[in-house]
């Protein structure tokens, strides 16, 4: 597999560590924020794969369930696999996660682990400010795309999020997630 980072303006070590192995690292410029830098991996590598994987980098999500993840994929033809947590960190993930389940059978529409088959979106543009796994997963629903599940493991986070905290950011992710149209 081929990894790429996408490093948000951080001035963290991302650089000196990723020196050591083959990585593909993109550096922002400014900070363009979760969803920005999501579009710009995937506008990045979309051309050049197959399947595009998204991970978060907090540490929470366990990486090793990409290979379960890409082969239930690639067994059932799948355009998208989607990873589910068994506990949200958020109200918005959970009212979003009942909503999407009980209209779409879809149990974590929030959950950063995902994988892409890039031939099912070619054409889609990314609006810096939309979210990316939810707005592919739209467009999934709206094509009537496979789209399969998989239970993935979860480690205890290092430090607290820094994305959708706050009740305003609640909202808005609420919003986006259920109210918001794809196309």
């Amino acid at each position: 597999h081929d990894i790429l980072v996408v490093n948000d303006n951080s001035e963290d070590e991302t650089k000196l560590v990723l020196k050591n192995y083959d990585i593909e690292l993109i550096s922002n410029c400014k900070n363009l924020g979760y969803e920005g830098s999501i579009s710009k991996g995937f506008e990045a590598f979309r051309n050049r794969y197959e399947y595009i994987a998204t991970c978060d980098a907090d540490g929470e999500l366990d990486i090793r369930d990409l290979d379960r993840l890409l082969s239930l994929m690639r067994n059932n033809a799948s355009s998208i696999a989607l990873g589910y947590r068994r506990r949200y960190n958020r109200v918005s993930e959970r009212i979003c996660a009942l909503y999407y389940r009980f209209k779409f059978g879809i149990r974590d529409p929030l959950c950063g682990l995902k994988i892409y088959r890039t031939s099912d979106f070619e054409g889609y543009k990314f609006d810096r400010g939309e979210m990316v796994g939810v707005y592919l997963l739209r467009i999934a629903l709206l094509k009537n795309l496979r789209i399969e599940q998989l239970q993935i493991n979860v480690c205890a986070r290092a430090d607290e999020s820094r994305y959708g905290t706050g009740f305003l950011k609640q909202l808005e992710i609420i919003y986006k997630v259920i109210f918001k149209k794809a196309l």
